[in-house]
């Protein structure tokens, strides 16, 4: 049974090309997307998808609202957060709200794919590029 997935994202070329990346897989079904955080809750309400992916900067509501009231009304709706934000304030504010995935715009893919995977298996996923950041603070090091 394919990955149940909701793009939500507010350039819809953008949506559009990471639906088309997605379905060439056929462990995942795109089975909604939308283009604001009110229509996103709207969408994940209605059709329950195993995972959200979830832009930072939507219209109306932020992503880190959205995330908020997705872990509040669907706690086993897993969202991967996608955004070109690498500030890592926004890590961990997404990721103590409940988010199970953070990935840069930039990153490749496969990292895509496989933080979708791994928050799908109730793991967490760190975009690489940041994760080494976010290590040395816990340790209390700077890189």
């Amino acid at each position: 049974m394919p990955i149940r997935i909701v793009i939500a994202d507010d350039h819809a070329i953008f949506r559009s090309g990471l639906r088309m990346l997605l379905e060439k897989d056929p462990g995942f079904a795109v089975v909604g997307e939308a283009s604001t955080g009110p229509e996103t809750l709207s969408v994940v309400a209605s059709e329950l998808p195993d995972v959200v992916i979830l832009d930072l900067a939507l219209p109306e509501l932020p992503g880190a609202r959205v995330a908020e009231a997705l872990v509040t009304r669907h706690p086993e709706v897993a969202i991967v957060v996608l955004t070109m934000h690498e500030d890592e304030h926004y890590l961990r504010d997404l990721l103590r709200i409940g988010a199970s995935g953070f990935v840069l715009k930039r990153s490749t893919s496969s990292d895509l794919v496989q933080a979708i995977r791994a928050v799908q298996r109730g793991e967490r996923y760190v975009d690489p590029s940041l994760a080494g950041d976010l290590i040395s603070q816990q340790v209390g090091r700077s890189p």
